[in-house]
């Protein structure tokens, strides 16, 4: 458990300090840049390798399979539909608006979660969390970028989809493109070969970090007293109301009896993530509040610090 901690957890705080020394030596380096480029190396050419390999190794098919990607996109629509209740309710302005519902509605999913799922569950925990995240990238782009820039300008529910936001983020198609040439190797009969569990119980734990580190080296923290009300409020969503719907309807879906109940502990622990970092770019790109979002960011990721341990010391 602390091990986990310390990759997940420890790798932002690193970068944190790493960002502070070069601030304060007045350094020309350009963290920005070096953490997008960190997150694009790792997340398209690292990530997609655990994913195929679990996918090709899958030893059955289950009807129940389909349940656990419908559970990961009911949690994102319980914490954005909790969101827009809260936005109306309290009649809250537009900029604030379209970073709340930024914050209820993007999970950090994959990043612990898959950690976690593997170190603690095999192969059949990291599984169950790119079942459960498999409509993760399709939902953010589509509906969470054009509803919180509507929101922001005002303009209440009424959103268009819009595709572009998609096939403008080719990398984000990558990880169900592991998904399905696994599926396709595995279908087509191929075996896996025996060393790919060690290879992944290597770049799970590398990611882990590299997406850590990256975080933490463009790691704005704000002034959290100014944004109490509604980082609470997000807090709620992420650590109350969607473990309320989640983890209930996963048992009567009968996720305790897929991989022997493995899937049940997995969704249980991903129905409390915390704000995923990409809720930061839509007040970025829209001009919303930035000082929101990263509050809300920041208090639920705390929050999960004093989560994951009492989760996995339940769970495990």
């Amino acid at each position: 458990m602390l091990i986990v901690l310390a990759l997940s957890f420890g790798s932002v705080i690193i970068g944190y300090i790493v960002q502070r020394i070069m601030d304060r030596s007045n350094g020309s380096v350009d963290l920005s840049d070096i953490a997008r480029w960190i997150k694009l190396v790792t997340l398209a050419v690292l990530l997609p390798w655990p994913i195929l390999f679990t996918f090709w190794q899958i030893e059955t098919v289950s009807s129940r399979y389909i349940l656990v990607p419908i559970l990961g996109l009911t949690s994102l629509i319980v914490g954005g539909l909790s969101a827009l209740v809260y936005i109306r309710t309290t009649r809250m302005e537009p900029n604030k608006a379209g970073s709340l519902f930024a914050c209820g509605m993007m999970t950090n999913l994959g990043v612990v979660g898959g950690l976690v799922g593997m170190v603690f569950f095999g192969n059949e925990g990291f599984l169950t969390v790119q079942l459960f995240t498999m409509f993760e990238v399709f939902t953010y782009y589509l509906v969470v970028f054009p509803l919180s820039q509507q929101l922001g300008m005002g303009h209440g529910g009424r959103f268009r989809f819009n595709p572009r936001l998609l096939l403008s983020k080719p990398m984000s198609m990558i990880p169900l493109g592991s998904i399905l040439i696994g599926l396709i190797l595995r279908g087509l009969g191929f075996a896996a070969p025996s060393f790919l569990n060690r290879i992944s119980g290597i770049l799970v734990p590398t990611v882990t970090v590299l997406i850590g580190f990256s975080i933490g080296l463009t790691l704005k923290v704000s002034q959290i007293h100014r944004y109490r009300r509604e980082s609470t409020m997000i807090a709620l969503i992420k650590f109350v109301l969607i473990p309320a719907v989640i983890i209930p309807l996963a048992y009567i879906l009968g996720m305790n009896n897929l991989f022997g109940g493995i899937a049940f502990k997995m969704i249980v622990f991903l129905s409390f993530g915390p704000v995923a970092l990409i809720a930061m770019v839509p007040p970025q790109i829209y001009g919303l509040d930035l000082d929101l979002a990263n509050s809300g960011w920041l208090v639920t990721t705390v929050g999960y610090f004093i989560i994951v341990p009492v989760l996995l010391l339940l769970l495990v």
